[in-house]
């Protein structure tokens, strides 16, 4: 099978990412440690210490896409999107959180270029407004154990130009074929968080605003309780304002079963969920009488 004609690109870039990331960590241990410099610790005050933490459990996969967008008020963006923040220790943004304002862009397209309506954030600086970006450009890209494995475009435009696999991909090498290897990863027993493949609809669920309660609603199996994690992490995200954010510690999620509780592990350390309150409900009943 043949590269893609942006492998060696985005393996350089694979490359000074994890270089980044390297840097992070090792400024991190500088702060624990005695006698760290005072240029150091001012690269440390900058930098959000829970982001580099869950960093460190994503190491082997720090980003599962690209995407490039023309935005009105600025330059062109290139920006990969991973389950946890990558940013530099002067705030520049490497790798965008799923979570965050922008990545709204990732989920509401698809197979063609679109006009998307966003939150501006602390990306530019600008305040918090809706704003019509175009995403000309949205590459999935397959990390496994640290190695670049696969590029795939759902679209991209290049200098005005769609790229081979632009907006008409064919089908053998649309996202499906992407979709389909996450599929077919060794699963076990317990919950898995979806973020590379969340659809648009499930999205809509999870980043929707207004308020009230919420019921989901399907079958045994359709990814009810999956929806309802990644819902309560958009939630408690550091990256929403701060008057629209729960805080993790007065949220209580309640679960029907001790194993259901026991095989949400995993996805709650994925989702940075730990801090959140989880209990069966004789648990929980039993902790107040």
């Amino acid at each position: 099978m043949s590269k893609h004609p942006a492998f060696e690109e985005e393996q350089k870039a694979l490359v000074e990412t994890y270089s980044l990331i390297d840097q992070l960590f090792a400024l991190l241990k500088s702060g624990v440690e005695a006698g760290a410099d005072r240029a150091a610790k001012s690269a440390i005050a900058k930098l959000n210490v829970e982001d580099i933490e869950a960093l460190k459990g994503q190491r082997h996969e720090p980003y599962f896409g690209r995407l490039r967008i023309n935005d009105p008020e600025s330059d062109p963006l290139d920006l990969y999107i991973g389950r946890v923040p990558v940013t530099t220790p002067t705030n520049d943004v490497r790798v965008m959180s799923w979570k965050s304002s922008m990545a709204a862009a990732w989920y509401k397209t698809s197979f063609a270029p679109a006009q998307v309506q966003i939150e501006k954030n602390k990306l530019k600086g600008s305040g918090k407004r809706k704003v019509a970006v175009e995403v000309v450009g949205r590459r999935q890209i397959e990390i496994k154990n640290e190695v670049l494995k696969d590029v795939k475009d759902s679209f991209w435009v290049e200098a005005g130009v769609p790229s081979a696999a632009g907006a008409t991909v064919p089908a053998a090498d649309s996202g499906d074929t992407f979709l389909t290897k996450v599929l077919e990863r060794d699963r076990t027993d317990a919950f898995e968080d979806i973020v590379p493949t969340i659809t648009t609809d499930q999205y809509e669920l999870i980043a929707d605003d207004k308020g009230g309660p919420r019921v989901i609603d399907g079958v045994p199996g359709s990814g009810k309780t999956t929806v309802a994690f990644h819902r309560l992490s958009y939630l408690v995200s550091t990256e929403r304002e701060a008057a629209k954010r729960l805080s993790s510690s007065r949220v209580l999620a309640l679960g029907p079963s001790p194993l259901f509780v026991l095989w949400s592990g995993s996805i709650r350390s994925s989702l940075q969920l730990d801090a959140v309150n989880y209990y069966t409900v004789e648990d929980w009943m039993w902790r107040w009488l």
